[in-house]
């Protein structure tokens, strides 16, 4: 059965209890011969409550929302990461654009501890409008339950569900009525161009006539690193004088990426080429090769500051990124959720773009590197309940278009 919004005033649900009360005020009239000051009272208050009703059906518009919006964050590092720091900094101030009360909660990498996160924020009596949570070691699938117990609406952020969860949770909105939505970075993009990129260096550097690589992917259960991973993938099948020699995992963890990378070339001496899913995977890759003094053309995920770094210094060949304004999206999309303009008109899932940076585009990262560019931004541009003529969310780095 079709639920109502959980959070918009529902012109069924009032015409339903105004059939109720009319009806008790008809019973109420005819018993008033039996108990004259009883009826009479309960129909003056049965009569305030149709008046009541009456006013809401006429003054009150769909999903208005009049107090200052609560939402819950939940990260699953630390304040002081490098990837979920631009994140939350970016959601904030999009947050103070659109009036938005934020509260971020950190998890420190713990997937337990962001489960016990969420369930405390979901009782507490701060009662928040709606909170945002990424699908931390397949986590997703616990979260959304609380979150339908609770009746409080979850945006899933910047993951999906897992494969093996998705006919138990289906879409947003179609099992779980307080699963309203997910925004995502297109992961399957930025793995298959940071290949194509890596290739195309390769092919510029190096006289090879095939070109072979090996790769070092993140957390085995992330969905960031899994779809990254395919988009490697698809790109190797694509290209033909690409070789991929083995895929080894690495956690996230730089000093881990290091690792990997000297058990690497010590079976592949004559690579050169390695893809990892992250900037500072990259970045461990490059420790390495500078201690070993060898040559490598490496490239990773997130715009991080140190990797934006690297690249103005001719060490890493390229970096995607921008997702971390994701979190500014989802803002947006939730104060138009709640002031009648709902995204699923759009669609329930938003997928955003990841753009490759270079040493071509120093101009561009130096930019990023000495400016918080998120502070520049009107937020209250790109919410379609404040600019109706917007019929498509333009959620792209601003400044920056996808090519």
């Amino acid at each position: 059965m079709k639920q109502c919004n959980p959070n918009a005033f529902c012109r069924k649900c009032i015409s339903s209890a105004y059939r109720k009360l009319k009806g008790a005020l008809y019973q109420s009239t005819r018993a008033c011969h039996d108990r004259p000051d009883d009826s009479a009272r309960s129909i003056n208050s049965i009569s305030l409550g149709l008046w009541l009703l009456c006013f809401c059906l006429i003054s009150t518009p769909l999903q208005a929302h009049h107090t200052p919006l609560k939402i819950a964050f939940f990260t699953t590092r630390q304040a002081d990461d490098a990837y979920w720091g631009q994140v939350t900094a970016a959601m904030s101030a999009a947050c103070r654009d659109l009036g938005i009360q934020l509260e971020v909660f950190y998890a420190g990498g713990n997937h337990i501890t962001l489960i016990e996160q969420v369930e405390s924020a979901l009782k507490s009596p701060r009662r928040f409008d709606a909170i945002v949570v990424p699908n931390f070691k397949k986590t997703a699938h616990r979260n959304i339950k609380a979150a339908e117990q609770y009746k409080v609406p979850l945006l899933l952020f910047n993951s999906e569900i897992s494969a093996d969860r998705q006919l138990e949770m289906g879409l947003p909105r179609e099992h779980f009525n307080y699963w309203i939505g997910t925004i995502v970075p297109d992961e399957r993009q930025a793995g298959y161009r940071l290949a194509e990129n890596l290739l195309k260096e390769a092919e510029k550097t190096l006289d090879h006539p095939a070109t072979t690589m090996v790769a070092i992917g993140g957390n085995l259960a992330d969905f960031s690193s899994i779809n990254r991973l395919k988009g490697m993938e698809q790109a190797v099948k694509e290209h033909p004088q690409l070789q991929l020699l083995q895929t080894v995992h690495a956690n996230w963890n730089r000093k881990t990426a290091a690792q990997m990378y000297h058990r690497l070339h010590q079976r592949y001496p004559n690579n050169t080429v390695v893809w990892t899913a992250s900037d500072l995977m990259a970045l461990g890759v490059l420790d390495q090769a500078s201690t070993a003094q060898r040559t490598v053309i490496t490239g990773g995920v997130d715009w991080t500051q140190q990797g934006l770094e690297s690249i103005i210094q001719g060490e890493l060949s390229f970096s995607l990124g921008g997702h971390y304004f994701n979190g500014a999206w989802a803002a947006v999309m939730l104060y138009d959720y709640f002031h009648g303009r709902d995204f699923k008109q759009e669609s329930v899932r938003i997928l955003t773009p990841m753009l490759p940076l270079g040493i071509t585009q120093s101009e561009t990262i130096k930019q990023l590197l000495h400016q918080r560019i998120w502070e520049k931004v009107n937020f209250r541009l790109y919410s379609k309940a404040l600019n109706p003529d917007i019929t498509h969310y333009n959620f792209s780095v601003p400044g920056l278009e996808p090519e």
